[in-house]
């Protein structure tokens, strides 16, 4: 992500298929700041379905933290990261990527265990 992109719409979210259901109430918890959000960012490898699938150390997750890269040529793309340091980035021609931040990336964005 260069310098220059700037994160809008920070906010708190969850996954279309956990609205309303009980695993809502454990979402207050998972918070990133924008500094942890552009660290994500900076540290983090694009990744498969597959690589999600086969890791111990990555997943799916209902809570997630939402937001919006805005880049100086005004392309924007929407982003959803979950607690596993999995985001999802949506692009304006409904294409995805995935990425993650294991290791010392994780330590980076949320801080030793």
């Amino acid at each position: 992500m260069p310098a220059s992109a700037r994160i809008e719409s920070l906010g708190l979210g969850l996954s279309e298929s956990t609205k309303g259901r009980r695993e809502d109430q454990n979402c207050a918890d998972f918070v990133l700041t924008e500094p942890q959000v552009r660290a994500f960012f900076a540290q983090s490898r694009e990744v498969t379905w597959r690589e999600i699938h086969d890791s111990e150390d990555l997943g799916f997750a209902p809570c997630l933290v939402t937001g919006r890269l805005v880049f100086e040529d005004g392309q924007q793309v929407r982003f959803a990261i979950n607690p596993f340091l999995v985001a999802t980035l949506s692009y304006s021609d409904d294409s995805t990527r995935l990425l993650a931040c294991e290791g010392a990336c994780s330590q980076s964005v949320l801080g030793p265990p």
